[in-house]
């Protein structure tokens, strides 16, 4: 039997190495994702844009789901790395009864509070324009 010593410091991080190890794999799947969803959009249409949507929290489906809040930075980072010169970012999103989407990221609160929540959606926006 080969065992190997681990030290007590060694004990006290393997939790949040593995939860680290974790964080990391569901971003890179998520990145992914993106990445080839975006590449698809281009090859099939003569869309210059991709909006991807956040999911929602299973816990509250009115807000985003708090892994991608919590993590936008390195998404967003990441993704202008895949992009570089394209537009890539986080916007608060209307739809309006035709589906539209309209980009409500700069709105003042007073005039967010009269937009219906329930047709809010948080994307990741990919624009080549």
């Amino acid at each position: 039997m080969s065992l190997n010593p681990i030290t007590r410091q060694e004990l006290l991080d393997m939790k949040a190495k593995k939860e680290e190890e974790e964080r990391i794999f569901r971003l890179n799947n998520i990145i992914k994702i993106i990445y080839d969803h975006c590449l698809h959009i281009a090859n099939k249409t003569s869309d210059t844009y991709y909006h991807y949507p956040i999911p929602r929290d299973i816990k509250n489906f009115e807000l985003p789901d708090p892994f991608y809040i919590k993590n936008m930075d390195t998404i967003i980072d990441n993704l202008k790395k895949l992009f570089p010169d394209s537009i890539v970012k986080h916007a608060l999103m209307a739809k309006d009864k035709n589906n539209t989407l309209y980009d409500i990221s700069n709105i003042d609160n007073k005039t967010l509070a009269i937009i219906d929540v329930a047709l809010n959606e948080s994307y990741i926006i990919i624009d080549w324009t």
